[in-house]
């Protein structure tokens, strides 16, 4: 047994091991010599593995990817059956060769004629064997000889199918073999009739598709390359652009590991729209990112030539949200089942300016059908890049969306130069881009309003931050042109901006010697603009503008006139008060009121006037909706100074207590976002306006 002074001795020796030095002797013993490698020995000691070391991008990026591609793998395992009912609001993506939709008379039936060949692609479902269900009814006018309809499903050898005039349901057996890309492509070929009085030539009578698994014992189902691609550039993006533009790599990936979980969840859910509608995602996922992290880096190279008070991560903040709402508008618009009926007028107005009519107008809707002068700004802005986006609907949708992208960046610094500070400026630009009535014009295809709006908020929000400068030559002049440019924007916009100029002059007034000059300033250049917007457009359509002005006094501005004049004013009240909530969002009003009131108790100025007068102006557009019919969609022209003022209110709730503050913050504006989004998806896939 070894004593206590040997233990103590083989200890030390151990030490000097460790250490990468040749043992020692030690009470007159030497130890066992061992060499240590020369590359050993120079090697610091590995420091300890942490958590937050997952967040790095070269660990966090593998592991987010992999898992985004397990969970659709699995995601794909759950054999959901596919239905689709012809003739229902969401058939249209999946059908080629069909006449449209009709309700069938005696039993309500939804259905579709086919025409001499007709398709049907069913997506996303995936490989495995599976069992096909068509409803068919093969309807012929009487004496005729029975019906026989050639069904071809994925490259399966067709098949001839007999037809009654019953609704008869016909079972095919799919084999895996017939999906592609985990999708099945189902044809038809029939003899076609046209009856009396119908200029179509009719074949089958299609009323329902069902695709369900067959219950076989199968392997792993992959998911559609498309969807899985999709997701994964998506999820890259997400993380990418998040950590790049707030320098933060733990909100990369959260903003990654939440776009993964979107994925994952539609695709638990109906698949089929998600993979139908995953090329289209990609390009704009891809351009989206590409745009965003250049505006930042944009921001970040003017920040200090500027002299800019901001810091780069609230720049790069307000550059997400900009692009958060342009993606969302765009993902809607480019959404197989979006449809608007003004999407195509935007159109036509296009090709007439590119023909060079200049000078139309457009029936309102309604049984009165009034006329209103319809300034071409819009389609002007777009002839440059006509050549090179030959899809008109696609470049009308862009530059709309563009234009409102640009208002949420103007609304963040319209909130900094109120109130100095950062967060405020954020929360204004998140509710500038969440109120829903952005969508509800989205939806209509009021993209020539959307575009005259956009210009007006680019004058206003100009005008507040070049206060004080107003009566110089150089900003005076530039002033007048944006002042003009903005009138001929839109016609509704034009008396929005009537209204609102002259109330801005009469609050500069109020201010006294302060105010004074800057307030000649401004109605100087708003006299010049008015004529000159008269003298360019609005003067070939006297005679119309005048007979609009002796309806407004008549109390008879536009269709809804009539029925206004017959309802109660409570019952207008109730009409008007519905429409400000829903297109404004139920938070919006108390927000901005509570807003507006403590700027102007803690921060008053001159541009805060100018700011708190630009949203007091919805009170008299209100009214003239009230009493008169007289919609210029002020909700959308005060949206900036109203979520300036809901942003001030948002940010003072969060201060109140480190805890209770931020979750009652979060929780309105969460629900403020919830409810807009559920709105706009209501509106692309199940409206048509």
């Amino acid at each position: 047994m070894a004593t206590t002074g040997q233990r103590r001795d083989n200890a030390q020796e151990r030490v000097a091991r460790d250490d990468g030095k040749a043992p020692i002797r030690r009470s007159g013993r030497v130890g066992t010599t061992r060499k240590v490698s020369p590359r050993r020995q120079g090697r610091p000691a590995r420091a300890p593995f942490r958590a937050s070391q997952l967040l790095l991008p070269r660990l966090q990026l593998p592991l987010l990817l992999a898992a985004t591609a397990l969970a659709l793998l699995f995601a794909w395992q759950v054999r959901q059956p596919l239905t689709l009912t012809l003739g229902g609001p969401d058939d249209a993506p999946y059908l080629t060769g069909f006449h449209e939709p009709e309700i069938a008379p005696d039993t309500g039936q939804p259905f579709r004629w086919t025409r001499d060949r007709s398709t049907i692609i069913l997506p996303g479902f995936g490989a495995t064997d599976a069992e096909l269900r068509l409803h068919l009814q093969g309807s012929r006018p009487p004496g005729a000889p029975p019906l026989t309809a050639t069904i071809g499903i994925g490259d399966m050898s067709p098949r001839a199918i007999s037809l009654v005039a019953e609704p008869t349901v016909h079972t095919f057996p799919v084999p895996a073999a017939a999906f592609r890309d985990g999708g099945l492509t189902v044809s038809s070929a029939s003899p076609t009739y046209r009856p009396a009085g119908d200029r179509r030539d009719l074949g089958v009578v299609a009323t329902r598709v069902e695709l369900r698994d067959a219950g076989g014992a199968v392997g792993l189902i992959a998911p559609p390359l498309r969807t899985l691609g999709v997701a994964l550039l998506a999820a890259l993006c997400a993380y990418g652009t998040v950590a790049l533009a707030l320098r933060s790599p733990l909100s990369g990936a959260v903003a990654g590991w939440a776009t993964a979980a979107a994925f994952v969840t539609f695709a638990l859910g109906p698949r089929s729209i998600l993979t139908l509608y995953a090329p289209g995602l990609a390009p704009l996922i891809g351009i989206g990112t590409l745009v965003t992290l250049g505006v930042a880096a944009g921001l970040w190279w003017l920040r200090p030539r500027a002299g800019w008070e901001v810091s780069e991560r609230a720049l790069g903040g307000a550059a997400l949200i900009a692009e958060a709402n342009a993606l969302a508008l765009l993902i809607g618009m480019r959404h197989p089942q979006y449809r608007s009926s003004d999407l195509m007028l935007n159109v036509h107005r296009l090709e007439f300016v590119q023909r060079g009519e200049w000078i139309f107008t457009l029936a309102l809707p309604g049984p009165r059908a009034l006329e209103a002068p319809y300034p071409p700004l819009f389609y002007a802005a777009m002839l440059p890049f006509a050549a090179i986006i030959p899809d008109k609907a696609l470049l009308v949708e862009l530059c709309a969306t563009l234009i409102i992208a640009v208002g949420a960046l103007l609304t963040f610094a319209l909130a900094r130069r109120l109130t100095g500070a950062d967060a405020p400026a954020l929360w204004a630009a998140g509710i500038y881009a969440i109120l829903p009535i952005t969508y509800n014009l989205a939806s209509a295809g009021n993209f020539a309003n959307l575009f005259g709006q956009g210009v007006a908020t680019i004058y206003l929000v100009a005008l507040i931050l070049t206060w004080g400068r107003w009566t110089r030559p150089a900003v005076a002049a530039a002033l007048t042109i944006g002042l003009t440019l903005a009138l001929l924007g839109h016609f509704g916009v034009f008396l929005s901006l009537g209204a609102t100029l002259p109330l801005l002059v009469l609050a500069l007034l109020v201010r006294g010697r302060e105010g004074g000059p800057q307030a000649l300033a401004l109605l100087g250049s708003f006299l010049v603009a008015l004529a000159l917007s008269w003298a360019l457009y609005y003067r070939f359509h006297d005679a119309l503008l005048l007979g609009h002005l002796r309806d407004f006094l008549g109390g008879e501005t536009n269709a809804r006139g009539g029925a206004i004049a017959e309802a109660s004013l409570a019952a207008r009240f109730r009409s008007e008060g519905a429409n400000l909530l829903l297109w404004w969002g139920w938070p919006a009003l108390p927000l901005a009121l509570a807003g507006a009131n403590l700027l102007r108790r803690t921060l008053p100025s001159a541009p805060l006037t100018l700011a708190l007068t630009w949203l007091a102006t919805a009170l008299p557009f209100f009214l003239a909706a009230l009493v008169a019919g007289l919609s210029v969609r002020f909700q959308i022209f005060v949206g900036p100074a109203l979520a300036a003022a809901g942003g001030w209110a948002l940010w003072q709730i969060w201060r109140v207590h480190r805890l209770i503050g931020p979750l009652v913050a979060l929780a309105i504006g969460g629900f403020w976002l919830w409810q807009s989004l559920a709105y706009w998806a209501d509106r692309v896939l199940h409206a048509y306006h």
